[in-house]
């Protein structure tokens, strides 16, 4: 989704779409929106991958998922929470209060936002039944990656 001037604009008398030229040295990797991103990316994706690999080198005789392991991936679970929550806060109460003097804020992201908290909680229901066998393993894996997948589309439309 691409916010367009003229079909999202609050005020353009107020407010015209004329700062372009401010914006073209920096490039959009460079932006803070887009940094902040690609940390959650990373961080999500790096877990995904630790997982996959994880899941991978436990012995099919005894299967067990040791103890470290368990409480590594609850550290980083809440280590994450604690991450994505300052994110969200940071939009709700600065980004979007002031995105919204220039804009209307697209739907599609509220919606976006809801459907998270729901993956979120899915992730963090499997984490909190992780247990020494491997298929709770598998479901941490299963629900991070869906997470992953949701948060890649939120993403997508909140940097365009």
């Amino acid at each position: 989704m691409t916010i367009e001037p003229k079909e999202h604009a609050v005020d353009t008398a107020t407010y015209p779409a004329d700062k372009d030229s401010k914006w073209e040295k920096i490039p959009l990797d460079n932006d803070q929106w887009i940094l902040s991103h690609n940390a959650l990316r990373c961080e999500i994706n790096s877990m995904i991958q630790a997982l996959k690999s994880f899941m991978g080198r436990i012995d099919d005789d005894d299967g067990c998922v040791p103890d470290w392991a368990i409480n590594t991936i609850q550290e980083w679970w809440k280590a994450h929470v604690a991450h994505i929550t300052d994110h969200c806060n940071s939009e709700e109460m600065i980004y979007k209060p002031m995105f919204t003097e220039r804009f209307h804020w697209p739907v599609e992201i509220g919606e976006l936002h809801d459907k998270l908290d729901s993956l979120k909680d899915k992730v963090q229901s499997a984490i909190d039944r992780l247990n020494s066998e491997r298929n709770s393993l598998a479901e941490v894996h299963n629900a991070l990656s869906m997470y992953e997948e949701n948060m890649l589309k939120h993403f997508q439309v909140e940097e365009t």
